[in-house]
């Protein structure tokens, strides 16, 4: 069972955003891995979604963006945050699912 949920934990998530104000947006992979965090655990969910929020924050402004300050990129924002939901729901069925089995 061990060695299940560290299968389902090591999996990394990859949330795919495209920012940008104007013209074509880049397109870019935010991977934020799953390691170390017990899915089965509602804190342990908490705190990686918390770790996730940080790094869409940091990913959707841009320090090198020329104006008069960095200003955020909700779209980005909410792109990211609903495709890692996605996958943190994916991953936290499948360890808990795990965890059935282990019974």
């Amino acid at each position: 069972m061990k060695i299940a949920l560290a299968a389902v934990s090591a999996v990394s998530l990859l949330c795919l955003s495209s920012p940008a104000f104007a013209g074509p947006r880049e397109k870019f992979n935010l991977a934020i891995s799953s390691e170390g965090y017990d899915l089965t655990n509602p804190s342990q969910v908490a705190k990686l979604r918390k770790h996730i929020d940080l790094a869409v924050i940091e990913a959707c402004n841009p320090s090198d963006r020329i104006s008069s300050g960095p200003m955020p990129d909700l779209k980005c924002r909410r792109e990211l945050r609903n495709d890692a939901a996605v996958k943190i729901a994916a991953l936290t069925d499948a360890a808990k699912s795990q965890r059935m089995a282990g019974l």
